[in-house]
């Protein structure tokens, strides 16, 4: 049995703690946050034996295994390196840390422990994802010219919602980190590497009860990718009746869409279209049966995305087998991301260079 301990008792506690407790061979054995009574009622509530007072206590606990970690971007570096320096295995949240230099310490440490490392990257485990990335492999659309992709919501587009350390950019809050950090590790899944950015990163709702926020809501990105496309990315979360999450991509023999208008939930509503020249008509397709359907039961969607990210994770331990989105890969994603505010500072464009280890 695999013994968990969860660090944030927000996103942690609504994802992370429920998606370990679906798996038989793990057990989610404490649970730590900033606010002890809270952490003490949600351990006490979910069943899970020991409400640590501190992070700190959590990592140092020889009853724990390996640690899943969803506190703010700014806490990740130093919370990873001492679980790491304490030999326990490390799930992280996106992003990995604030800035490459961060992450790259956090890879380097991760690659020397031999201990298993994930970041949640999570949409990658969605079926008609999956089903895009084998079309795209099988060269359906030929060469691919131009990128488009939309993710913009209004989640955050009421200004009386309380200000949080989401709305700071010292906290690692902001939509790069939030939205674009996935949106960058599946660009690059789904179509190799970036090869350089044009930034602009804005702020479009400039009072949140009041306060001014620090970091940005809206990210406006071009991509130069390494086989020669160009992207288009664009992502907000202030937008009122926002398009939802969209993929557009076009190549010499048609195009493929995938898209979510389910403005509720960001995992469960996606569709996969396709407009084919030989065809001359757009139309749905169909996920084939091997590719296994999401259930649509959570009430979450993020949470049956999550089971699969800590399934993959309880594997890779008790077989000792490096597992994928690994902390190398949160690295390449803070490395583009850098690039890109590098970019909004200097309006320019920015090469990429890749990861050394």
């Amino acid at each position: 049995m695999i013994r968990i301990g969860i660090i944030g008792t927000g996103f942690g506690a609504k994802v992370h703690l429920p998606g370990f407790q679906t798996i038989k061979e793990a057990e989610v054995f404490g649970i730590a946050g900033s606010d002890w009574k809270k952490t003490s009622e949600i351990a006490e509530e979910k069943k899970v034996e020991i409400a640590f007072k501190s992070w700190q206590e959590l990592i140092a606990s020889p009853k724990i295994d390996a640690v899943s970690i969803t506190a703010p971007p700014y806490l990740h570096f130093k919370m990873a390196l001492t679980a790491l320096k304490n030999g326990k295995h490390v799930l992280c949240e996106k992003q990995l840390a604030m800035n490459a230099k961060e992450a790259r310490q956090m890879a380097e440490l991760a690659d020397k422990s031999r201990l298993i490392n994930m970041v949640n990257f999570e949409f990658k485990n969605i079926p008609h994802w999956i089903y895009m990335k084998d079309l795209l492999q099988k060269n359906h659309l030929g060469r691919i010219s131009r990128i488009n992709i939309n993710w913009i919501t209004g989640g955050r587009a009421n200004s009386k919602l309380p200000f949080l350390w989401q709305n700071e950019n010292k906290f690692g809050g902001g939509a790069l980190f939030a939205y674009g950090s996935h949106m960058i590790d599946y660009i690059e899944w789904f179509f190799g590497p970036v090869e350089k950015v044009f930034g602009k990163l804005s702020i479009l709702k400039h009072k949140v009860s009041g306060k001014t926020p620090t970091a940005e809501d809206t990210c406006d990105i071009l991509m130069k990718l390494k086989n020669g496309a160009l992207v288009n990315m664009i992502t907000s979360n202030v937008i009122v009746n926002g398009c939802g999450h969209r993929i557009e991509v076009y190549g010499e023999k048609g195009s493929l869409k995938l898209r979510n208008t389910n403005l509720k939930d960001g995992i469960y509503g996606f569709e996969l279209l396709e407009w084919l020249t030989n065809q001359n008509q757009e139309k749905i397709i169909p996920l084939p049966g091997r590719y296994s359907k999401l259930t649509e039961t959570y009430p979450d969607g993020r949470l049956e995305a999550f089971i699969k990210i800590a399934e993959r994770f309880i594997k890779a331990i008790k077989t000792k087998t490096p597992p994928s989105p690994s902390f190398k890969e949160g690295l390449r994603t803070q490395i583009i991301m850098d690039a890109i505010r590098k970019s909004d500072k200097l309006k320019k464009w920015i090469e990429i260079n890749n990861p050394r280890f």
